[in-house]
């Protein structure tokens, strides 16, 4: 019976390793990745107010020294004309 009592817990560590070791092969490893709460591709305009920073879709029809920052980089108007030319593209 002492050698019962005395060899039960590495007994049960044994048992516990090999029935939990199986556990994380449930779980798929390359899983793909959930694309719902991401921000699809799209263009940003955002121009200078009194107030903060406004960014809309599209280029808007306000003089070009307020423009801020065009995402994506390639469709930042490098003059005035090129503004105007975007403005009336996008119209």
């Amino acid at each position: 019976m002492r050698d019962l009592t005395r060899c039960a817990p590495s007994v049960l560590l044994m048992l516990a390793t090999l029935t939990l070791g199986g556990c994380g092969t449930f779980l798929k490893k390359n899983q793909p990745v959930s694309s719902v709460n991401r921000i699809q591709p799209h263009e940003s305009w955002c121009y200078s107010t009194l107030g903060e920073i406004d960014c809309y879709t599209q280029p808007q029809r306000v003089p070009p020294g307020r423009l801020v920052n065009v995402d994506p980089q390639s469709r930042l108007p490098l003059t005035p004309q090129d503004h105007a030319e975007a403005v009336a593209q996008g119209q």
